[in-house]
């Protein structure tokens, strides 16, 4: 799957040709509704019944990862797929919402474990590029973030201090809102 640098990354602007829902566009607010968001609660809850315990969790993961991997791969780059919301979206749109969701959760479930956050650099990459809507990264090189860092302010897990507000608004830096 290849990396879409010149797509236009405007929450208002879904891209033609790979489905009608971005990366960016999927966590529309208009998506993930209070109902939306009861309903997926809700699901969560269902599945974790199938698990007795978080060893089972991580052997079933483990287990399917790499089918899922090699069955992503196989698949053609223009590969369109329905969500759970019957919008259409690309492959690659779609792993992208997928690897945020396992960087930006796992970095909450660190934090509620008393844990120190991280994730592959590669997902930090992911994440990066996703929730940047405008400016350049190197704009944000002066506030000194590592990865997790980065992701923690930028996804409004962790507030920004008065400078560093004031640092990304004098830059121009904007981020996509998280429904």
């Amino acid at each position: 799957m290849h990396q879409h640098a010149d797509r236009d990354r405007r929450p208002d602007r879904p891209r033609t040709g790979h489905g009608s829902l971005h990366a960016v566009n999927y966590y529309n607010p208009r998506i993930f509704d209070a109902q939306a968001n009861i309903e997926r609660v809700a699901l969560a809850q269902r599945s974790a019944t199938a698990y007795p315990s978080g060893l089972a969790v991580v052997v079933a993961l483990d287990a399917a990862w790499p089918l899922v991997h090699d069955s992503a791969r196989r698949e053609p780059d223009d590969r369109r797929l329905m969500t759970r919301w019957n919008i259409g979206m690309g492959l690659t749109d779609f792993l992208i919402t997928r690897v945020a969701e396992l960087a930006l959760h796992g970095l909450d479930l660190a934090t509620a474990l008393d844990r120190t956050p991280w994730t592959t650099p590669e997902a930090a990459a992911i994440v990066t590029t996703l929730l940047l809507v405008s400016g350049n990264p190197d704009d944000l090189a002066p506030l000194g973030w590592d990865p997790m860092t980065y992701l923690a302010k930028a996804s409004g897990r962790t507030p920004l201090t008065a400078d560093e507000a004031a640092h990304i608004e004098q830059v121009g830096v904007e981020w996509i809102p998280l429904g």
